[in-house]
């Protein structure tokens, strides 16, 4: 699959959608959500989007990025650490997505320990090289998250934080699979949690080829 940022203002819409109508809109086969971003709904950090510069400004205290280089092979998205391994411009990256490290390559976790709970979405790599896109269906901390992360059998080597709380989000609709995500959990409250009509300014699609 491809592995693209996405902006609302480069959909031409007045006002960012909701997930469900992100999926709608670009026909993708998985959405989540894309980082953080200010009340006046600027992206925090720097997003490109197909080329399209949405951000200019890194964000400093942010060394994490998702990026891809437009195809759909082995190896082009990947998770970058940004303490070792600064963006390079010449690397032809045509979607960029900068938040913050959860865990690194040697085990440590790059977030404070807080006692702030709420759900969480991650994208990491495993040994193989292959992305995996998280969401809890919960609240964590995001140490403990980090932590759970790196116990678990997915054989995750590092892995960054996208935006939390009611926007940490996902939807997937491949064939006859069906799942979604909003927010909070609230067992059973499908498209009616609060999290299905949040607007999310920025999103990251996977698309077939």
């Amino acid at each position: 699959v491809r592995v693209r940022a996405r902006h609302f203002t480069l959909l031409r819409r007045p006002k960012p959608p909701g997930i469900l109508e992100w999926q709608r809109a670009t026909g993708a086969l998985a959405v989540f959500n894309a980082g953080q971003f200010y009340p006046d709904l600027r992206y925090m950090g720097l997003l490109v989007s197909n080329g399209d510069t949405v951000s200019r400004r890194t964000h400093p205290g942010f060394q994490a990025a998702l990026v891809a280089s437009g195809g759909g092979g082995p190896r082009d998205a990947r998770v970058l650490d940004l303490s070792q391994s600064p963006l390079a411009r010449e690397r032809g990256w045509s979607d960029v997505a900068q938040s913050f490290m959860l865990f690194d390559r040697g085990g440590g976790v790059r977030v404070r320990r807080t006692s702030r709970v709420a759900n969480r979405t991650a994208v990491a790599e495993d040994t193989d090289g292959h992305l995996v896109v998280l969401v809890s269906e919960g609240g964590y901390t995001l140490a403990d998250f980090a932590e759970l992360l790196m116990k678990s059998p997915l054989r995750l080597t590092h892995a960054m934080s996208m935006d939390g709380g009611l926007e940490a989000e996902l939807v997937v609709s491949s064939g006859t699979f069906h799942y979604a995500s909003f927010g909070r959990w609230p067992q059973g409250a499908g498209t009616t949690a609060p999290g299905a009509l949040a607007p999310l300014p920025a999103v990251i699609t996977l698309e077939a080829p």
